[in-house]
Parts: C-alpha cells; structure tokens; sequence
C-alpha cells in the first residue's frame, strides 16, 4: 500500500470518507464529508479513483462513493477501523 501515490489532501479526503463509511457503506459525493470546497474535493475524488482506492456511482439523482479492494486495505492500514464499504 505504501506505493499509492496520491496528494496529502487526497489522504486526507480519502480517511474522512472511509471513517463515513463505517457507518454507511458508501458514503455520498457532497453528503456531510467535506475536506475543501465540493469543486476540490471532486478532483481529490477523481485522483483516488486514478489510484484505484474508489469507485464512484450515480443512484437517483445522488453520487456515491465505493471502495475497492485495495481503498478497503489501505482504510484499514490508515485509520485501523474495518467498515462496511463496498465491493
């Protein structure tokens, strides 16, 4: 997991939506997470899914994010919390 490269915000956002996630299994794209404006936290977003940490989809009307296998690990790894996630 350590050769994931992405941007220390990009960690930052990634933590605060896998902390989310452990009580909500894919959290929502401008939901109650928030690092920066909704603008920059779209390309952290977009970055993480370039890193294969995320996944995202759209259900009525709404965007979600979903974790992969290796965003699911690194969760893990970083904050030492298992949570629901996704696929």
């Amino acid at each position: 997991m350590n050769n994931i490269n992405i941007t220390d915000n990009a960690k930052r956002l990634f933590v605060l939506y896998a902390a989310n996630a452990a009580q909500s299994c894919a959290p929502l794209i401008g939901g109650n997470v928030r690092l920066l404006s909704l603008r920059q936290d779209r390309r952290l977003l977009a970055s993480l899914k370039r890193a294969g940490l995320i996944t995202t989809h759209a259900s009525n009307g709404a965007m979600w994010v979903e974790f992969t296998a290796a965003g699911r690990e690194l969760a893990v790894s970083l904050i030492g919390l298992d949570f629901v996630g996704s696929k």
